[in-house]
C-alpha cells in the first residue's frame, strides 16, 4: 500500500515539475495540457502561496510543494 502512495507523490512531484516548466512559457499557457496542469497542480500550491512571498517575478511556491511531497515520501520509505 505505501508503494502505491510513493508512486503517487512521485507522479504529482512530475505534474508539479511540469506546471512550473510550463510557467515559463507564455505561448502554453491556454494549451489543454497547461489546464489541465493548472486544474490538478493550483489547488495544491495555492497552499503555499499564501505564506511565502515571491522574490522579484520568481515564485518558489512550487518548490516548497515538491520539496514537502518528498518529505512525506521519504517519511513513508522510514516506516
Amino acid at each position: 500500500m505505501s508503494n502505491l502512495i510513493i508512486y503517487a507523490i512521485q507522479m504529482y512531484q512530475l505534474l508539479l515539475v511540469l506546471y512550473a516548466v510550463i510557467s515559463w512559457f507564455p505561448q502554453a499557457s491556454n494549451t489543454p495540457l497547461s489546464k489541465w496542469l493548472e486544474r490538478l497542480c493550483e489547488p495544491y500550491v495555492s497552499l503555499f502561496r499564501q505564506f511565502i512571498p515571491d522574490i522579484g517575478n520568481v515564485s518558489f511556491d512550487v518548490l516548497v510543494g515538491i520539496l514537502l511531497l518528498d518529505l512525506v515520501k521519504r517519511v513513508l520509505t522510514g516506516l
